[in-house]
């Protein structure tokens, strides 16, 4: 991937963060708000940087396409991947970005961020 890409994603991690509301349906994770407005052919590029960060979050979920974790995930009711599924899948706009789940969201938005902006320092 070329670091004007790269730069690309970080400005958008960098104001997604600042603002939240600039997501066009707050149901949306960060993938498709990071995503959104690019050309179709920079989807899977976007999608497979994001997935390689995603697996290095300490927080990682297990689940590249759910990397949030549950923040009510019991261990005895089903696997955590699956509960980082359910977790989005019944997130609403006051919980995707909002509350413990929403504040997981913004921890690996900021890991993201720190993540990219390593990455493009250490290519100088």
């Amino acid at each position: 991937m070329d670091n004007v890409l790269k730069q690309d994603i970080l400005q958008r991690c960098i104001a997604l963060k600042n603002d939240v509301s600039i997501v066009q349906d707050k149901a949306h994770g960060i993938c498709n708000a990071v995503k959104y407005n690019f050309g179709i052919e920079a989807v899977d590029e976007i999608q497979q940087l994001l997935n390689s960060i995603f697996v290095k979050w300490p927080e990682y979920s297990g689940n590249e396409y759910y990397p949030v974790p549950d923040p009510d995930w019991d261990d005895d009711r089903y696997c955590e991947k699956d509960a980082a599924y359910r977790a989005y899948e019944n997130a609403g706009i006051e919980t995707m970005w909002h509350g413990p789940y929403g504040e997981a969201r913004m921890r690996l938005l900021d890991f993201i961020i720190q993540t990219l902006s390593e990455e493009l320092h250490n290519a100088v």
